[in-house]
């Protein structure tokens, strides 16, 4: 009997510990499964949100675009030439789409509008040209301004009638709604991005480090050998066939991870590159739990083979005793108040110790008052709306704010706020919860910056940079500055002879070269295909003519650095640029004067041989045939 109960517990402890074995065998396999899967997980958030970025654009362009096909195909169909029949068509369609506007230019530039209004005449406009002679679609390169005063740009797509174009239709498209398309978030955690052409030419990246990756940044990676062999060739073969992916590569000592994407409007690709360190984190920290959990389990079970060696039957007294020891508590960051309006009393539920840095179960209305303390300043108002709606209005409510917690940071609420009244209607309590949306409000924030530059350039697009300008204008009414509008010459032989990869990369080049020039008090902005634009702000007590002879420095040094030959094989390009200047605010007190005076000495610049600058002076505005440099706006300054 004793020999057979010694064979069991012999057994037993042999069970037990080929238990111990296969336990580490797991816990080992699970480290290197947890690793694969939050690397996937990773993997796919970033292909899922570079995909998605770039595909809503091309979606919503090709979904007007398709729209005006559409009636162009109609204009095919009538006499073009007569005012009445194309007005009347344009006044049928005006009311069906999401155009702002809606008009048809005939062969000769003239519009035709709903109702018979006229846009003027369009023939000298880049779009016309390009839709007229090429007969393709075609996307404005300058944005225009609707009739709500919202910034937009203008479709066109040809009207072909006998093999024939006889005009256009176009249609303005409000940028608010297209921004209102754009509704997911670019996640772009503590990386940058990039876009390159296929080879790996560097078009454009946001990172602070430009200067570590050189012009090339398949040449980065080669020379840094950041990555195998094969993993190189599969990235620079999917950039050649137009396919996505990722690549995993190290550099300066870090893990990254770079999700790439072809952008159809363009060929060129779209990099998000991200560093591995708080995904390593989260898997060191998993890690240590579960070697801790290891160790403690392992501990468990060689005290439950002594315990089986003293007493068989006390190793389910000991399993009983250890079954809490993986409970793990999880919390939201958020607390619900629930007022008493007849006690004054507040009972609280939810993680206390985050929001308001201690434990709470039930205060008065007076203990809650010292919380309120640590809401931001700009925020305080919303505070005094919750204590109207909660005490005095008993109403429903609803804000964000935020909230200093016990990490030191500002966070992000939202309140809401939800009466309960008695049987006789009569206010009783009121439950207010208090819901942490703080990444939700960052990531948000984060959107609507990404929202106010141009993707190519890294500049401010139309839009915001015409925003920025008003406001200064606005709050600064005594302040010299100028605007400039800087037109490249020759940019369409670039696009027809070396291709528009070359393209991309001039206006890369060109973006960088503006912001040398420039200070970072000093608005940059992309205003259309192959123009831009900037807003110099003078110190405050520099005189005017100081003022005009530090621009006129400035302004040489950026004709000169922009006169620059482009190659591609056998094949070059010459560019320069042409530079129409305004001053405030001697020459408009609004951003249209100024825009609208410095594009006509941009426009006198290109009449007189282009490469140059002109600051407006009133012989412009007169039309005269005379030539004209920047001496002759400085000296009228002056």
């Amino acid at each position: 009997m004793a020999m057979g109960l010694k064979k069991s517990k012999t057994l037993q402890i042999i069970l037990l510990s080929l238990s111990v074995v296969i336990f580490a065998f797991s816990m080992i396999a699970y480290r290197l499964s947890l690793t694969r899967i939050m690397k996937s997980l990773t993997w796919t958030s970033l292909e899922e949100t570079t995909n998605l970025y770039s595909t809503l654009f091309d979606l919503k362009i090709q979904e007007n675009f398709d729209l005006l096909d559409a009636i162009a195909e109609g204009f095919s169909y009538i006499d073009t030439t007569n005012d009445k029949a194309t007005t009347a068509l344009i006044q049928h369609f005006s009311n069906k789409t999401d155009f702002s506007t809606l008009y048809f230019a005939d062969e000769d530039g003239e519009t035709f509008g709903n109702e018979g209004q006229s846009f003027g005449n369009v023939s000298k406009t880049d779009y016309f040209r390009r839709t007229m002679f090429s007969g393709t679609r075609t996307i404005s390169r300058t944005l225009a301004i609707d009739s709500r005063r919202f910034p937009s740009f203008i479709l066109s797509v040809p009207v072909i009638k006998d093999d024939k174009t006889c005009g256009m239709v176009c249609g303005i498209m409000n940028l608010l709604k297209l921004n209102n398309t754009l509704s997911a978030h670019f996640k772009n955690s503590k990386g940058f991005f990039m876009i390159v052409e296929s080879n790996g030419h560097i078009i454009f990246t946001n990172t602070e480090n430009k200067n570590l990756f050189g012009n090339n940044f398949n040449i980065f990676l080669i020379k840094n050998k950041c990555c195998s062999e094969s993993q190189f060739m599969k990235y620079s073969e999917d950039l050649r066939n137009q396919k996505e992916g990722i690549l995993e590569y190290y550099s300066y000592g870090a893990r990254r991870f770079c999700s790439y994407t072809p952008l159809n409007m363009n060929s060129w690709y779209l990099l998000t590159i991200i560093k591995t360190d708080d995904i390593d984190a989260r898997i060191s920290v998993t890690k240590k739990i579960s070697t801790g959990l290891s160790a403690i389990m392992s501990v468990l079970l060689i005290l439950s083979i002594v315990l089986i060696l003293l007493a068989e039957r006390k190793t389910e007294l000991v399993k009983t005793k250890n079954e809490g020891l993986t409970k793990i508590y999880d919390s939201n960051k958020s607390v619900v108040l629930d007022i008493n309006l007849l006690e004054k009393s507040i009972s609280y539920s939810g993680d206390t110790n985050f929001v308001f840095g201690k434990s709470l179960q039930k205060t008065d209305f007076a203990t809650f008052a010292e919380f309120t303390k640590n809401i931001h300043h700009d925020d305080k108002h919303v505070i005094k709306e919750l204590k109207k709606a909660a005490f005095d209005n008993f109403t429903e409510y609803q804000a964000e704010f935020r909230l200093m917690c016990s990490d030191g940071e500002y966070n992000w609420f939202r309140v809401k706020n939800l009466p309960i009244f008695d049987e006789d209607h009569k206010p009783v309590r009121s439950l207010a919860s208090f819901t942490n949306v703080n990444k939700q409000m960052l990531k948000e924030q984060e959107l609507m910056h990404k929202a106010e530059y141009d993707s190519l350039s890294g500049l401010l697009n139309k839009g915001s940079f015409e925003n920025k300008v008003s406001a200064h204008i606005a709050k600064n009414t005594e302040q010299t500055c100028a605007l400039l509008i800087i037109d490249l010459d020759n940019f369409k032989m670039i696009n027809d002879t070396l291709g528009h990869s070359m393209g991309d990369a001039a206006i890369s080049d060109t973006a960088k070269k503006i912001s040398l020039i420039f200070s970072i008090q000093d608005f940059l902005g992309r205003i259309g295909g192959d123009e831009f634009s900037a807003f110099v702000i003078f110190d405050k007590n520099m005189p005017l003519s100081e003022c005009i002879m530090h621009l006129n420095e400035k302004v040489s040094d950026l004709c000169e650095i922009l006169n620059e030959m482009y190659f591609n094989e056998d094949k070059y390009v010459e560019i320069s640029a042409s530079i129409g200047i305004s001053i405030y605010p001697e020459h408009g007190t609004s951003y249209e004067e100024l825009f609208d005076r410095a594009d006509n000495a941009l426009y006198n610049v290109k009449k007189g041989g282009k490469n140059n600058f002109i600051i407006w002076n009133s012989d412009l505005q007169q039309g005269s045939e005379s030539s004209y440099s920047s001496h002759k706006g400085l000296e009228e300054l002056i």
